[in-house]
Parts: structure tokens; C-alpha cells; sequence
């Protein structure tokens, strides 16, 4: 669990230009700069966005416990979906259909 949150260095918080939605983006994509960046602003702060780690960190250590309980249940195909829905909270709920 302690190396989760690593790969926030390489992401930046940014808003879309053309509405001023806020936004979290790789800055690169397949080794190549992010194509995207050219229709964002990228949020500056003082800590040179390593404030994105370090909610990572707070948010992981917060549900780590949940986390945990989530992986050793061994329903690997639904890890996402009941982390963003049950755990967090931040997807709606919806039915999953499993194939016979």
C-alpha cells in the first residue's frame, strides 16, 4: 500500500481552458507529452504538485483498512467498482451483470 500513491508525481492539476473544469492529467501519455495539454492551464502550486501525492496518501490511509478487506475477498473483477461505490462513495450504484 505504501507505493500507491507514487505515480501522483507524474500527474498535474489542471483546468480546461475553454470551461474551467478541474482536472487531474498524466503529463505524459505513452512517453509522449499529454495531448491534452494544450487545452488546460496547469494549476501551479507552491509544492510543485506534490500535493497530489500527498492527498493520495491521506485518502489510502483514511480506507486503507477497506482496501485491504476489498482485495482479500477475491472478486477481482468488481475491485474498481466497489472501491468508487461502497468504499468512497463517489460512483453511483448500478447493478453488475455477470455473464453465465
Amino acid at each position: 500500500m505504501d507505493s500507491v500513491c507514487e505515480k501522483m508525481n507524474d500527474y498535474v492539476r489542471a483546468t480546461f481552458k475553454k470551461n474551467g473544469t478541474l482536472t487531474v492529467m498524466p503529463l505524459l501519455l505513452g512517453g509522449q507529452m499529454n495531448p491534452l495539454m494544450s487545452e488546460v492551464d496547469v494549476v501551479q502550486d507552491s509544492d510543485l504538485n506534490k500535493s497530489l501525492q500527498y492527498y493520495c496518501e491521506d485518502i489510502v490511509n483514511d480506507i486503507e483498512e477497506d482496501l485491504i478487506n476489498i482485495m482479500k475477498s477475491g472478486d477481482d473483477d468488481h475491485i474498481v467498482h466497489s472501491i468508487c461505490t461502497n468504499v468512497v462513495q463517489l460512483c453511483p450504484k448500478k447493478d453488475i451483470k455477470v455473464e453465465l
